[in-house]
């Protein structure tokens, strides 16, 4: 059975970037990326559909590889769903912080690095936009690139600009948690250990449950 290794995180808290690093260590699949401005988009198996509630039923028309490396996906879901597909995986979670100082640096970068972030190719807007509650028979409005936020302010109809931006972003910037049954495969991490690169315990633990 290929196992996995699923990065859970919530949005705008640098999953993709962790799981590109994870990807990295020798049992795994080197992950592709690209650099939107600030945001690393990695290039999963899932082809980052794993990001989205709208895709979320065709991860079964993927072809898994059968392999001894693990493939690293990045993903907003629970480790309780994830383990239902795939058991024996592995789940790194990025908690959510609690200290006011670092919840404002989570919602900075947010809007920074993914509110901001452009959409380049179709499937990525009409993604976004449908997650967002918009209407698919006035996907016609799309076009790319795109960014976010102004997908956000299009499905809401309201003109795009730095005050209405900020607005909105603000209006729903809920910080939510992953949640999740503990077992022994799951390895919490803090935002701030993520924000500020202090990885090799996360590496350290990640290599016992391989062995």
């Amino acid at each position: 059975m290929t196992r996995f290794i699923f990065v859970c995180y919530p949005p705008g808290s640098g999953g993709e970037q962790l799981a590109v690093k994870i990807s990295k260590l020798p049992f795994c699949y080197t992950l592709a990326y690209t650099l939107r401005g600030k945001r690393t988009i990695a290039h999963d198996l899932f082809k980052s559909g794993m990001l989205s509630t709208f895709y979320k039923s065709n991860y079964d028309n993927y072809k898994i590889p059968t392999t001894s490396l693990l493939n690293v996906v990045p993903t907003h879901r629970s480790p309780d769903e994830l383990d239902k597909k795939w058991p024996g995986s592995i789940y790194v979670v990025i908690e959510i912080p609690t200290d006011p100082e670092w919840v404002r640096k989570l919602i900075i970068r947010r809007y920074r690095y993914f509110a901001l972030s452009q959409c380049t190719t179709w499937r990525e807007a009409i993604g976004e936009y449908l997650d967002r509650g918009g209407n698919i028979l006035e996907a016609k409005k799309l076009t790319v690139p795109i960014r976010n936020i102004d997908i956000h302010c299009l499905v809401k109809g309201i003109q795009s600009t730095l005050q209405t931006r900020k607005q909105l972003f603000l209006s729903h910037c809920n910080i939510d948690r992953i949640k999740y049954k503990y077992n022994k495969r799951i390895i919490p991490v803090s935002f701030q250990t993520v924000y500020e690169n202090n990885l090799n315990n996360c590496y350290k633990r990640i290599e016992k449950l391989v062995k």
